[in-house]
C-alpha cells in the first residue's frame, strides 16, 4: 500500500508482536504493550519551559511483548534492526550512560536503540522500582528522527511494561516523568513532558491541550471534515540534538535575566523591559516561546469554537516563529511548508519535532487530502530533488500495557 496517497493504516498488531516473540524465544510473552507516537498541533519548545502544548496521538506505534526470566538482567530483540542486546539491571550509575562516553558526544549521532530501554530501566531504580529479569521483543512503524517522538513512545513502552510486571502502580504523569528523566539524564536530551505524557493519554478522534507545569489536560474533539497530514522531508540532521539542547541552555539564560523560574512565568512586558540586557538571540528565543504559549490558547479555543481558518493560522504563524525566531526549521521544511499552504485544501502548515530536519504538519480538509498528497509530493520533489512522503494518521488510544492469555 503506498501511503503516501492513502490514509495511514496500522501495519503492526498484538499479534505481530506475540508472534515475533515466539519466533525469536520460543514460547509465550507475559506482557504486551502498544505506545503511539504524537503530532503537536501548536507548543513547539514550550513543554521544557513549563508552558501549554497542542498535540494528538498517531496510528503509528511502538510495540513490546516480554516475559519475566529467571535468568536476571535484561535480553531484548529488536526486529527493525533484527540486533539482540543484553544488560544487567541491578542498579548502576548515571556515569554509565552515553551522555557520559564517547558514545555519543557532540557529534549528536543517533545512539543505538537499547540505550532508551536501558535508561528507563535507571530512571525506575532512581525512583527504587527495581525489577525482575526479563525477555522482550521490541517493534515499531514511527519513523525515526522524523519529530514523531519515537524515542517518547519506547521509553514509555517500557516503563509501562515493567510496571505490569513488577507491580509498581505508577500513574500516568509519574510515567511520563520517569520517561522523561531518561531522555534528559541518560539520553542527554534535554526535552519536556510533552511527548511522554501524550503518548499516555491520547484518546481516539481527540486532541489535547496539556499544562507542561502541572500535567492537567483537556480535550477537544478533532472535526472530521479536517485531517492532519504528517510531510516527511526524509531530511535527518544528527546534530538535532546538540541545537535542542542549546536552545534550551538559552531559554534558561533568559529565565536567569528575567529572575523567573521558567519562561512560563515571564510576561511581554518583562522581556520587553529587559531587551537592552541581554543579546537579541536570547530575545528572538524568549519572544517565540511567549507568543507561541499565546497560540496554543488561541487553538484550542478555536478548536472548542470550531473555527478552523483561526487554527490554520496559528499552525502556519507558529512554523514562521520557529524559522526566524527560534530558528530551528530548515530549507527543506520550510519548502514544504510553503508548497503545502500555496493550495487551497491547506489550512495552515508548519514544522513539528525538535530541529533541523524530519517532518511537517498540514491541517488539510479530509476530501481534498488524496489531491493534496499527490501536488505537495511532485512540487517538493521539482523544488528540491529529494523525495517526501505524505501520511494521513488519526488519534487512537494511549498507552497500554496488557496481560496475554
Amino acid at each position: 500500500m503506498d501511503t503516501s496517497r492513502t490514509h495511514e493504516v496500522q501495519r503492526i498488531t498484538r499479534d505481530t508482536a506475540i508472534e515475533a516473540f515466539r519466533a525469536h524465544f520460543g514460547g509465550e510473552p507475559e506482557i504486551v504493550v502498544r505506545t503511539p507516537g504524537r503530532v503537536n498541533l501548536l507548543g513547539e519548545h514550550t513543554d521544557y519551559n513549563n508552558c501549554y502544548v497542542l498535540p494528538m496521538t498517531i496510528s503509528r506505534a511502538i510495540w513490546i511483548a516480554l516475559r519475566a526470566s529467571d535468568k536476571g538482567g535484561a535480553r531484548l530483540y529488536s526486529v527493525d534492526y533484527d540486533e539482540e542486546c543484553s544488560f544487567g539491571i541491578e542498579r548502576f550509575s548515571k556515569q554509565d550512560s552515553p551522555k557520559n562516553t564517547s558514545e555519543k558526544g557532540e557529534s549528536g549521532q543517533p545512539l543505538p536503540w537499547f540505550e532508551y530501554i536501558r535508561g528507563s530501566v535507571w530512571a525506575l531504580g532512581e525512583q527504587g522500582k527495581g525489577s525482575k529479569g526479563f525477555e522482550a521483543i521490541v517493534l515499531g512503524d514511527i519513523p525515526k528522527g522524523a519529530g514523531l517522538a519515537s524515542s517518547a513512545a519506547l521509553e514509555v513502552s517500557t516503563i509501562l511494561a515493567l510496571d505490569e510486571l513488577n507491580g509498581y502502580s505508577l500513574s500516568k504523569p509519574d510515567v511520563a516523568r520517569v520517561a522523561q528523566r531518561a531522555e534528559n539524564e541518560w539520553i542527554g536530551l534535554k526535552n519536556g513532558v510533552m511527548s511522554p505524557m501524550i503518548s499516555l493519554i491520547g484518546e481516539p478522534g481527540k486532541v489535547f491541550l496539556v499544562d507542561c507545569g502541572d500535567l492537567k489536560y483537556t480535550s477537544f474533539d478533532m472535526p472530521n471534515i479536517v485531517t492532519m497530514a504528517f510531510m516527511d522531508t526524509g531530511i535527518r540532521n544528527h546534530l538535532d540534538g546538540v541545537t535542542y539542547n542549546k536552545r534550551r541552555d538559552q531559554c534558561a539564560e533568559v529565565c536567569k535575566i528575567l529572575g523567573v523560574e521558567s519562561l512560563r512565568g515571564a510576561t511581554q512586558e518583562k522581556l520587553e523591559n529587559a531587551r537592552g540586557s541581554m543579546p537579541d538571540s536570547l530575545f528572538s528565543r524568549a519572544y517565540h516561546v511567549l507568543y507561541e504559549n499565546m497560540r496554543v490558547q488561541s487553538a484550542a479555543s478555536a478548536l472548542q469554537y470550531n473555527e478552523l481558518d483561526i487554527l490554520g493560522t496559528l499552525i502556519s504563524e507558529s512554523h514562521f516563529s520557529l524559522q526566524y525566531s527560534y530558528e530551528v526549521s530548515c530549507p527543506e521544511l520550510d519548502t514544504i511548508c510553503d508548497i503545502a499552504r500555496s493550495y487551497s485544501a491547506c489550512l495552515g502548515a508548519r514544522m513539528t519535532g525538535s530541529c533541523l530536519g524530519g517532518g511537517a504538519i498540514a491541517l488539510i480538509y479530509t476530501a481534498k487530502a488524496r489531491d493534496f498528497a499527490d501536488k505537495v509530493l511532485a512540487e517538493y520533489s521539482k523544488q528540491t530533488g529529494k523525495k517526501a512522503t505524505i501520511t494521513f494518521g488519526h488519534a487512537t488510544e494511549g498507552g497500554r500495557a496488557e496481560r496475554v492469555g
